[in-house]
């Protein structure tokens, strides 16, 4: 393996998604920030309403067996997600103050980054709200709280502290554990059955999951906080709800999240599909990224596959990529979080998707072969068809 594939200053920027509650802004971001939701704020995701239409346009193709076209069409159209997973994930930590000190009990008791919170006193916990109702009614009690850590069953006991606005707060920032904007990287125009990817989560070693009622809506980027050396830059974009339903989520692993399209989407580059290209034939040399800079428009820009790993089976660094275009150079800093999933071509090719940025050098980044997307699609849909 060459020294480049050896840095360590490559940063996910995968299919699982941060949520910022302020106005649907979604940061695509795999460190703690400011802004990432505290365990004081109520739940912010909407019960968005299904018309008769949607809801009968989700249910086609749910029982179909799958086998994915080799000729698919390249999107790279900005894609809001939302689904009500099992438990809320921790982002991060705050101080709270409490007798001129300032602690975070959940810390202190032992949670960590990424682990998921299921229960709390054995009542079972499916988004933030669920949280913070809870404390509120709870007081200063001790609480007995269940996480999921990496697969294992993790119990930790957590004194809230009360503040001076009468919250009681345990000093942990969460968010529900779908809901988010990613990238749409291919569908299929006769089965309407779609792959893309989106952005952290929770850590990716937490156990694949089936999902069996997520929906997609289009999104719309707002801006672009370019990448440095060590800073990498990030989209920032929202849900356009009043547009309706896009798709349904069926399924997400670190290899993208995968379900069928209630309509085709409006902003493709490409009117037809084009061939999926096998990963022995992806090679070092020119090719371009699709992607979204600003509202819904999908561009093209200059990449160039500078490094290609042999694979014989689905791994998700498949070639590391470098930005040339000068123009996504100026505006965005090279590739930026929320990147991930934007379609990679070559020679008229279908050849993978963006997965990665490396943090020293925000201009190189990983791709996935699309083939390997495609065959987890497959494996996992032809399993609940059998």
């Amino acid at each position: 393996m060459s020294q480049l594939i050896k840095q360590s200053m490559c940063l996910m920027v995968l299919f699982f998604l941060v949520f910022v509650p302020t106005k649907h802004h979604l940061y695509a971001e795999n460190l703690p920030r400011a802004q990432l939701v505290s365990s004081e704020v109520s739940g912010m995701h909407k019960n968005f309403n299904r018309n008769e239409h949607d809801q009968s346009s989700l249910e086609v193709g749910r029982n179909r067996l799958v086998q994915a076209n080799t000729l698919l069409i390249p999107s790279g159209q900005s894609i809001g997600m939302q689904l009500e997973g099992e438990g809320v994930v921790i982002v991060g930590f705050e101080e709270v103050e409490q007798n001129n000190e300032r602690t975070s009990p959940g810390k202190e008791a032992g949670c960590e980054v990424g682990d998921i919170i299921v229960a709390i006193n054995d009542q079972l916990i499916r988004k933030m709200s669920d949280v913070t109702s809870f404390l509120a009614e709870n007081g200063q009690e001790t609480i007995m709280v269940d996480l999921l850590r990496k697969g294992d069953k993790v119990k930790v006991k957590i004194k809230p502290i009360e503040t001076e606005r009468e919250i009681f707060r345990i000093g942990v920032l969460i968010q529900d554990q779908l809901s988010g904007v990613g990238t749409l990287t291919y569908y299929d125009p006769k089965t309407r059955l779609y792959g893309g990817l989106g952005h952290n989560i929770y850590a990716l070693d937490q156990p694949v999951e089936t999902i069996e009622n997520g929906v997609l809506f289009y999104s719309y980027v707002d801006q672009i906080n370019k990448s440095e050396k060590h800073k990498p830059g990030d989209k920032q974009a929202h849900f356009m709800t009043e547009r309706g339903i896009l798709g349904a989520i069926r399924q997400h692993s670190i290899f993208g999240v995968f379900g069928e399209l209630t309509e085709i989407p409006q902003h493709s580059l490409y009117d037809e599909p084009i061939v999926v290209a096998k990963p022995e034939d992806v090679e070092v040399g020119p090719a371009q990224l699709l992607t979204v800079l600003k509202g819904e428009k999908v561009e093209r820009f200059d990449c160039e596959i500078i490094e290609v790993n042999h694979q014989t089976s689905p791994e998700i660094k498949s070639f590391v990529m470098k930005v040339t275009d000068t123009r996504l150079i100026s505006e965005t800093g090279g590739i930026v979080q929320g990147m991930s999933g934007s379609p990679i071509i070559q020679q008229g090719k279908f050849v993978g998707a963006v997965t990665h940025v490396f943090v020293d050098d925000p201009l190189k980044g990983y791709g996935v072969y699309l083939q390997w997307m495609l065959d987890t699609q497959n494996q996992t849909e032809n399993q609940k068809a059998a």
